[in-house]
């Protein structure tokens, strides 16, 4: 399984989605089918923290279904992990996990499944609202120089 907390290692960034695919050979996490692992090629801007990265990479992330291409466009925020290199994910061609991953909504803001704090975010806790879905939801101002 992929880590789930954060790590010096991991890193913050801003980018956009390329592609989405099932990456069929590494299979699934659960007897059900609803955590398979898929491939995303993102192009990587800006780094917000954590180790640079730029350019297109490729990651992975466990999803129940394919994304459809417009979602996979709209998403600029990611949370990365680095894939060790001994990982069968590496060999597949995967560098990355995505730990989070959020289009920009209602013009200004990203909204994450997991608290940013836990994965090195750079927002403060007050500056953080939970919306209706529980999802931790943060201005995009706060990770630019736009401040």
């Amino acid at each position: 399984m992929f880590p789930i907390v954060a790590s010096a290692a991991n890193s913050v960034v801003f980018g956009r989605g390329v592609s989405n695919s099932d990456a069929q050979a590494l299979g699934c996490e659960d007897d059900l089918g609803m955590a398979c692992w898929y491939y995303w090629d993102i192009h990587a801007s800006t780094t917000i923290s954590g180790p640079p990265i730029r350019g297109r990479v490729r990651a992975l992330a466990l999803q129940h279904t394919d994304a459809t291409s417009k979602f996979v466009r709209s998403v600029e925020f990611f949370v990365l992990a680095p894939i060790p290199k001994s990982s069968p994910h590496f060999s597949a061609g995967a560098r990355y996990y995505i730990l989070e991953m959020s289009p920009r909504r209602e013009g200004t803001k990203y909204c994450i499944r997991r608290d940013p704090q836990e994965l090195d975010v750079p927002v403060e806790k007050s500056q953080v609202a939970i919306d209706a879905h529980g999802q931790f939801c943060f201005d995009r101002k706060l990770l630019t120089r736009e401040r």
